[in-house]
């Protein structure tokens, strides 16, 4: 029961991150001068992707039950690889996403190759979903930006990515869960 408890919270609070989100994005959105290249349109945007930065650490900390630095370091190097990607190649995006999503859901590079080497057909499995994942969030907010605009659309968009979002932090977070699972099993196998 309280495992269930839990996980009813977990999910609640990963609700409240995803919509306070959409609603700091669609604000942003209403708020936004005229001109795109204002500078208070680059300051708007800086807020915009500190907002998402933040959520997406707060969507790992739920998923991973853990508050340490490291995988928010991680989300933080994340993020800042993806900006450089889109700025460098976009359609690389959505791999830099995937190949990172590991590195952090295990904390670290060594132990995410280490589950990739243990679980290679399944960890190839959320690779691609996240690749998909990735791609749709893509085509979503084109498709939202194009036939609903505005803050409702911005809001809508956020929602819609964000739930997809912690779905994926979800799936990856319990990738880890058992392939800790699997290395503590082993480790007691081996012991005499």
């Amino acid at each position: 029961m309280a495992g269930t408890r839990s996980a009813s919270r977990r999910r609640l609070l990963a609700t409240l991150i995803v919509v306070v989100n959409a609603a700091i994005q669609a604000a942003l959105v209403a708020a936004a001068p005229p001109l795109p290249l204002d500078a208070a349109a680059f300051g708007l945007a800086l807020v915009s992707g500190v907002s998402l930065v933040l959520a997406a650490v707060g969507l790992w900390m739920l998923a991973r039950a853990d508050t340490s630095w490291r995988p928010s370091a991680l989300v933080v190097a994340s993020a800042l690889a993806i900006a450089a990607t889109m700025l460098v190649a976009p359609v690389a995006v959505p791999l830099v996403a995937a190949v990172t999503c590991p590195i952090i859901a295990a904390a670290g590079p060594v132990r995410a190759w280490d589950a990739m080497r243990r679980r290679p057909w399944h960890t190839a499995g959320l690779l691609l979903v996240t690749i998909v994942g990735v791609v749709l969030a893509t085509v979503v907010a084109l498709l939202f930006g194009l036939f609903v605009t505005g803050a409702v659309g911005s809001a809508a968009t956020w929602v819609v990515i964000g739930s997809g979002a912690a779905a994926l932090t979800g799936s990856w977070a319990r990738w880890e869960r058992r392939d800790s699972w699997v290395r503590g099993v082993a480790a007691a196998m081996t012991q005499p």
